[in-house]
């Protein structure tokens, strides 16, 4: 009976990865008989490979977007020195700007 309950239990756990991931689970009831239909080990680690690669394309294209927006901030800064220094008749090079970095 205990291994009965276990085999059960991995099954809830398959077919919450499987759902998880959105891969097809069927159950299907005859009497008092269940059965489930699940997806193969295969189909559930290519998933999460697919999973895993997205997660590092998001990552990497988060990171490109972190870099982009640290330049604009460089540039903005830059800008807004040469400007009020323009504008005072002042030395660039003494141009601070208290701007929190991102």
């Amino acid at each position: 009976e205990s291994i009965r309950a276990r085999e059960r239990e991995l099954i809830e756990i398959i077919c919450t990865i499987s759902t998880m991931l959105d891969l097809p689970v069927k159950t299907m009831k005859k009497g008092s008989k269940e059965t489930f239909i699940i997806p193969t080990q295969d189909d559930i680690i290519a998933a999460l490979t697919d999973l895993i690669q997205s997660t590092r394309m998001q990552q990497d294209a988060t990171r490109a977007l972190r870099e982009s927006l640290i330049d604009m901030e460089k540039t903005f800064r830059k800008n807004v020195c040469h400007t009020l220094a323009y504008i005072n008749e002042d030395d660039v090079t003494k141009c601070t700007l208290d701007v929190p970095e991102l």
